[in-house]
């Protein structure tokens, strides 16, 4: 009704949880470092409790939507009012495999294959079930036999349970309690404080497109944040109204007034606060007394022997509100081996703007900043291993044997090369999993062909040591007599020799003298940006690539905090410490290569290799 008039595209208040309009706080930020980390380390359980409307659908939706679907496989169920039976209908259904028909022993059967499939493609799976306080014991206990889908060393299916604070006393119950054990992350989301909460109605309203053209007072978010005590689903339903109304009065500035008078058409008449005048309150007291006294004549004359007696007082329960529990030990401290400092400072190109980056996560340019610095919370956290870096086997050419190509014949062997990039990035896309070019296509760019395949590229000038030391597949680009330009993939190194697609015509791989002597030194670095953490993530920053960069280096044994999704002091110094011991420049900001090693290094993400540390094998 009164989009039209804000100059709104959409809503800014529904109630809808919609993950475009994510606003982290400073708890929402702690609720998803504990997810991410309970994912990325395979916990197994993991359990988010918080009071009706305080965003926890919305987290959940957000956190299975940003899932790399290279990496991850996702399923969300959220009408957990099911048999055991049904459930693990629902779950095969979500996963896309067969279910109806199917006994219990069958389902599971038919999910344990999917779990092991998906393992050994390197991709995790996640399960998350959301108002779970509702989940009978006999449902739990199905979901607990779920999880002994495992391997010797692995959990196959990572779940999360999310809920009201019933969810947490449900797992109390003493037949529960092998579930309960399995809790290995907990996390209690808390309402929005004030100044969130002003953060929060500013954030939606500039999401929905109309932060020029609406203001709400200071006095307006302070009756509404007193009204709806930080629940986001409250405040939703009062900036609606309160818009509302602003709309009937033909104004775009919402006052303290036209707030109060949208909570007072809320709470209804009934629940409106009684103004008393000084006479109206004396005559009142005045008939209390009198009715009383009458009262009281009236029952000793019934009761002459009427006898006092003393009111014990009623003892009232009082249930504190359940921390957030997590058991992590500090990562292991890395010898830190120093590496020669790159011959050039790399710069990526500029590349399509991640998912992370979207108003959904990151507030849009002039915002103002909604948080303040989170300290370092008292809580442990879970008690895991660090995670081993996963890496893909090599889909590479065959061994060719050793041959050494004259210097002098280079140039002419390469001119016979096709002048498109289309073999050489071919065979790097494969070792990344990644969709191959069509050859009957046009011939491509490099920048147009990594964005058609889901990666991301990143130019770079350096020598056969920058090489060993990335350790990653790269596309090297050479000059040929008569102005051409030819593209040459390697695949594989040694000390002595580096192999690479296209082979030159006639010869074997090539020494490390004959690349450097003919090599300008130009070239470039497919990779995959799993977690959608901006290149060019800044300092300041207070957002989910935050939390996954701070997990990531947690995971490589350089950042020892608790991850907070503010990008602080203690972070950026932790990336420099990384950069310098990688041998990359210490800017302390996240660029394309320093990703590239951080997702080896401190995650569980498939990257391919050119050989075991640079000898030329292939690991795992």
């Amino acid at each position: 009704m009164y989009c039209e008039f804000y100059g709104f595209q959409e809503k800014p208040f529904s109630v809808t949880p919609n993950p475009r309009f994510l606003f982290l706080s400073k708890h929402h930020r702690e609720a998803f470092a504990h997810l991410l980390y309970g994912i990325d380390n395979h916990a197994g359980f993991i359990e988010l409790t918080g009071e009706v409307g305080t965003g926890k659908t919305t987290i959940l939706r957000t956190l299975l939507e940003q899932m790399d679907d290279g990496s991850h496989r996702t399923a969300l169920i959220f009408n957990p009012c099911l048999s055991a039976l049904e459930l693990l209908r629902s779950v095969n259904r979500e996963f896309d495999l067969p279910s109806e028909g199917l006994g219990t022993a069958e389902l599971l059967e038919t999910l344990n294959q999917f779990l092991l499939n998906e393992n050994s493609r390197g991709r995790t799976v996640v399960l998350a079930i959301d108002e779970a306080q509702h989940l009978e014991p006999q449902v739990l206990e199905q979901i607990r036999l779920i999880s002994n889908l495992e391997t010797d060393t692995d959990k196959l299916i990572q779940i999360v349970l999310a809920g009201q604070p019933e969810l947490k006393r449900l797992l109390e119950r003493p037949d529960l309690r092998q579930l309960a054990q399995r809790m290995t992350v907990r996390y209690h989301l808390l309402p929005l404080d004030r100044e969130d909460t002003a953060a929060y109605i500013h954030h939606r309203i500039l999401v929905a497109g109309g932060a020029a053209n609406v203001v709400f007072s200071p006095a307006a978010v302070r009756a509404i944040f007193h009204y709806a005590q930080g629940s986001p689903r409250i405040i939703n339903i009062a900036c609606d109204r309160a818009l509302l109304v602003a709309y009937t009065e033909e104004t775009r500035n919402v006052s303290g007034r036209i707030a109060r008078r949208a909570i007072g058409e809320l709470t209804g008449p009934d629940r409106r606060p009684v103004r008393f005048t000084k006479g109206w309150a004396a005559a009142a007291v005045t008939g209390i007394i009198v009715g009383g006294v009458a009262i009281l004549a009236m029952v000793l004359a019934f009761r002459p022997s009427l006898r006092s007696s003393r009111n014990k007082p009623a003892t009232a329960a009082i249930h504190q509100q359940a921390k957030q529990t997590t058991a992590r030990p500090a990562p292991q401290p890395v010898a830190h081996k120093q590496l020669p400092a790159p011959e050039k400072a790399v710069q990526s190109p500029p590349a399509a703007i991640p998912a992370a980056t979207s108003p959904a996560t990151v507030p849009p340019q002039g915002l103002k900043p909604a948080v303040k610095p989170v300290a370092k919370p008292a809580v442990p956290t879970p008690s895991l291993p660090p995670p081993q870096p996963r890496t893909m086997k090599s889909a590479g050419p065959p061994t060719i044997p050793a041959a050494s190509t004259k210097p002098a014949a280079l140039p002419s062997l390469l001119a016979k090369l096709p002048e498109g990039p289309e073999p050489a990035f071919n065979a790097v896309a494969r070792l990344w999993n990644a969709p191959a070019a069509n050859g009957k296509e046009k011939p491509h760019s490099l920048e147009e062909l990594a964005r058609k395949s889901g990666l991301s590229l990143a130019t770079f000038n350096g020598k056969t040591g920058f090489l060993q030391r990335m350790n990653t597949p790269a596309i090297l680009e050479w000059k040929v007599p008569g102005g051409g330009t030819r593209y040459v993939a390697v695949t594989g190194i040694t000390k002595d020799r580096i192999t690479t697609v296209p082979a030159l015509p006639g010869s074997g791989p090539l020494t490390r003298k004959e690349l450097e002597k003919q090599w300008s030194g130009r070239g470039y670095l497919l990779w995959k940006n799993h977690q959608d953490i901006p290149v060019d993530l800044s300092p300041g920053s207070a957002d989910v690539a935050a939390i996954r960069l701070q997990i990531l280096l947690t995971g490589a044994g350089f950042f020892s905090s608790e991850p907070s999704g503010l990008f602080d002091e203690a972070t950026r110094k932790a990336l420099a410490d990384y950069q310098k011991a990688r041998g990359l420049k210490a800017d302390g900001r996240p660029g394309a290569q320093t990703l590239l090693l951080l997702y080896r290094d401190g995650g569980r993400f498939p990257t391919p290799q050119l050989g075991a540390n640079g000898s030329g094998g292939k690991k795992r």
